[in-house]
């Protein structure tokens, strides 16, 4: 694939091929004219019968998710691409998605358009997994919403909204002459909540389109662990940078948002309530 793109959509991945194959062709079955993928590959080398319908670029296996969408970010630069569509290895769009976020900032300028996050695990139905979020003001906390709870009773009319997460969003490549992914502070998790924030400095606006979606393949971890792996486990999402209830990336993001003297009051006040009234959930999900 060498030819320049409209839009190109950036999946990280490491050694999911399934997924990614059903990832990748929920994406190329949408009539969108320029319409292209790149796979930002950190694992072993994609079977030639679907490299062939994406632009590979293999990454060190040491790179996380933040290192992984700036080189797509890259890679659409490098295209002239003039949207850059966001997204996982482990989710699906619905059917007709990504031609309503185009549709839906075809005539705007600096706004990013955004999907409802749906999860399907197992046997279940389709159910909402966040509409968007919500930073409580000066917590910047990322706090998920859910408006509705099955694709069919999605509103009609987009509408703008604060924060969302890394799936399923069509953001103009413009953006990235100003900000960019900030993979030395948050190399894992919250740099898309970073690069929202950035936006936001910026004058860009996030809309959320109801009538898309991407649909969530992978449940988050809640196997069964001993007390003593627990804790250990604990111990390590409170302060490894590669996790998102880690006093580190809540720091490091309201530090660089807020500045120091504001940022360590907010981020005393939002790990105290992480880690308090959020407390149950971090341990269904160790």
């Amino acid at each position: 694939m060498t030819a320049d793109y409209k839009v190109l959509a950036v999946i990280p991945t490491y050694n999911e091929v399934d997924l990614l194959r059903r990832c990748v062709n929920s994406i190329l079955c949408q009539e969108v004219p320029g319409l292209g993928v790149v796979v930002v590959n950190a694992g072993a080398p994609l079977p030639s019968d679907l490299a062939s319908h994406v632009i590979e670029r293999q990454v060190p296996d040491n790179c996380f998710w933040t290192a992984c969408i700036s080189e797509g970010v890259n890679v659409a630069k490098s295209l002239k691409s003039d949207y850059c569509l966001f997204t996982n290895a482990d989710t699906e769009f619905i059917p007709g998605s990504i031609t309503k976020l185009t549709d839906s900032v075809e005539n705007t300028t600096k706004t990013i358009a955004c999907s409802p996050a749906y999860a399907k695990f197992g046997d279940r139905t389709t159910e909402l997994l966040y509409s968007d979020q919500t930073d409580l003001g000066l917590l910047l906390y990322g706090k998920l919403v859910k408006r509705w709870e099955r694709p069919a009773e999605a509103p009609i009319e987009p509408f703008l909204i604060e924060l969302t997460g890394g799936q399923g969003v069509l953001i103009p490549m413009d953006l990235f002459a100003q900000a960019e992914m900030d993979v030395e502070n948050f190399p894992h998790y919250a740099s898309d909540h970073d690069l929202w924030l950035q936006a936001r400095k910026l004058g860009y606006k996030l809309l959320l389109v109801p009538q898309s979606g991407i649909i969530n393949y992978r449940e988050f971890n809640d196997k069964k662990q001993g007390s003593g792996s627990l804790l250990k486990s604990l111990f390590k999402r409170m302060t490894s940078e590669y996790a998102p209830e880690s006093w580190r990336i809540m720091w490091r993001l309201r530090r660089k948002h807020q500045g120091p003297i504001i940022g360590f009051a907010t981020t005393f006040v939002s790990f105290g309530l992480r880690w308090t009234l959020g407390l149950p959930k971090i341990i269904r999900r160790s």
